[in-house]
């Protein structure tokens, strides 16, 4: 394993490190390195494979105290996914914008290493249509894209993803086992509706004042990312993930697949909270705050 990038929950300035970085000889092929944060709290780690047949980063989330010391361990990579995808992801000489698929942990991003993928393997280059001002894919672009993802932790996940022609929201369950190889249905393929939820307190009073929103963890990495001066004019970028104000009414979100949802209650006057739903289009959902 190479490169460690390391961030705040919150993000950080574009040019800021967070941390000291020291390489710890030991004898053998093991390789330990001691991060030194600046601050305690909630934090992701990032690791990139230096090896150019591991196209993956992979994330954790660590909350820290004053003083503590933690041991991140690399679990064994020897689970594969294979599946296909629908969409043509056609670049401009900027590329596309972003990851386009994440293997987060059922259990939440704190319980182990979660994976980020960047789709496809081969880009598309396409021309533009001076009438319409319209990058065109090319003539020769395939109906379906394979893929085969290797070098995964084992353990339970569900995949979320921006495949699909439209901008859906939505996780579906993978398991992926230890030698053994996982196959999803082809991406992109699956109907979007219309999810409602109503956000109330412990009494069923609804809830007012904030704001609820979906959480979108690859709209995260390329917001963090875009603030480097390399990260403008994509020809695909990623969307913007669905929010609403609360007014007392439940709210209604568009493009929803049925699958997990990572939804945020975001509150003015004091921290966030964070909760993970079954989302099912068409149903109606009753989020208590304090669950």
């Amino acid at each position: 394993m190479g490169a460690l990038a390391v961030t705040t929950f919150g993000g950080g300035g574009a040019w800021e490190s967070p941390i000291d970085v020291e390489a710890l000889e030991e004898p053998g092929e093991k390789t330990t390195r001691a991060l030194r944060f600046s601050g305690s709290g909630h934090w992701l780690v990032y690791v990139a494979a230096e090896r150019r047949s591991i196209p993956h980063l992979y994330f954790v989330e660590v909350e820290l105290a004053a003083g503590e010391t933690r041991e991140l361990a690399m679990p064994p990579l020897d689970a594969s996914l294979e599946g296909a995808f629908e969409r043509d992801l056609v670049a401009n000489h900027h590329g596309v914008a972003g990851p386009r698929m994440m293997l987060i942990r059922a259990a939440g991003a704190n319980a182990g290493w979660n994976v980020v993928n960047y789709l496809p393997d081969e880009v598309y280059f396409g021309q533009i249509d001076t009438r319409h001002m319209e990058l065109v894919p090319p003539a020769d672009m395939p109906e379906h894209h394979d893929f085969a993802l290797r070098d995964l932790p084992a353990g339970e996940y569900h995949l979320f993803h921006h495949l699909g022609e439209d901008a859906v929201w939505g996780g579906i369950e993978v398991f992926l086992r230890t030698g053994g190889i996982a196959r999803v249905p082809r991406l992109g393929s699956d109907q979007p509706g219309r999810w409602t939820v109503a956000v109330v307190d412990s009494v069923g009073h609804p809830v007012r004042g904030r704001v609820l929103r979906v959480r979108d963890r690859m709209h995260e990495a390329w917001a963090a990312y875009s603030e480097t001066n390399t990260g403008g004019y994509p020809a695909d970028p990623i969307p913007l993930p669905p929010a609403a104000p609360l007014h007392g009414e439940p709210v209604t979100f568009e493009s929803i697949r049925a699958g997990w949802v990572e939804l945020v209650l975001d509150d003015p006057a004091g921290p966030a909270r964070h909760y993970l739903r079954k989302a099912e289009p068409g149903s109606r959902l009753t989020l208590v705050v304090g669950d």
